[in-house]
């Protein structure tokens, strides 16, 4: 009795764990526990745009495509959903309809219709498969990649400036959405340290974001591992509740394992 007492007053130790896609095919995760983290010497993780700027792009989209059903006619429109933060960059989205028709008539409109904003910064062909809850879609744009290499063409040339640079990578995501983050790895040690003291809090590609740069973790000790394709079915891509979580570190917003963290 008294050594079950004493259990529950204790702390319990905080573990390191990460997130490991099952392959069943209802996806989901599961949890391992994991040894310390360690940090990479010469790749680094940067964020060049923040959760709230890419969420604000998405929403953009969402708006617009939305605005697209209203022309068509379509009344009552859907709401728009935005997936929790930690996979608002991954840049699909959910429209939620009243009835099932609506449903139906939205997915044959939509699906592989041409579609580009307002300002013409993004276009490509709109994918449209099932949501995880009755009567919602799931939506993506999907772009052609180019913009994200002219990101990664920015990085070369600023952290350059440095040192010699390896690589710049930026995670591909099923409908090439720009995540905002990428790894920048460089030749030598103290060129990365380099680059890091001089670029951390710097202003970057992005108008009105400042990069956050810190050392990656190596790839056989991230922290979190999973797919960057969301499938279809409800424990893949789950739809965002009410309230959105706390803010993650670099940890959480990686990409799959095959990429330096």
């Amino acid at each position: 009795m008294l050594r079950a007492l004493l259990r529950r007053s204790l702390p319990t130790p905080p573990v390191l764990c990460r997130r490991v896609g099952t392959t069943a095919a209802g996806g989901g995760y599961n949890r391992e526990t994991k040894r310390a983290r360690v940090a990479s010497s010469t790749s680094l993780w940067v964020s060049y745009m923040d959760v709230a700027t890419v969420r604000k792009r998405l929403v953009s989209v969402a708006q617009e495509v939305r605005f697209q059903l209203e022309k068509d006619g379509m009344a009552p429109l859907p709401g728009i959903r935005i997936p929790q933060e930690g996979r608002v960059r991954h840049g699909f989205w959910f429209m939620s309809f009243e009835r099932e028709a609506l449903k139906l008539s939205a997915a044959q409109s939509l699906q592989d219709r041409a579609f580009a904003t307002d300002c013409g910064s993004l276009s490509g062909p709109l994918h449209v498969d099932e949501g995880s809850k009755p009567n919602h879609l799931r939506l993506m744009l999907m772009l052609d990649g180019s913009h994200v290499r002219g990101v990664e063409d920015w990085m070369r040339k600023t952290f350059g400036a440095h040192g010699e640079i390896d690589s710049v990578v930026t995670p591909t995501l099923q409908c090439n959405w720009d995540p905002g983050f990428c790894f920048v790895t460089f030749a030598e040690p103290e060129h990365a340290e380099a680059a890091l003291a001089a670029l951390d809090g710097a202003p970057g590609c992005v108008p009105g974001c400042n990069m956050f740069v810190d050392f990656a973790e190596l790839k056989d000790t991230a922290r979190y591992s999973f797919s960057t394709e969301p499938a279809s079915g409800s424990a893949s891509a789950q739809e965002p509740s009410a309230q959105e979580p706390s803010a993650q570190g670099p940890s959480a917003q990686g990409p799959s394992a095959q990429e330096p963290r």
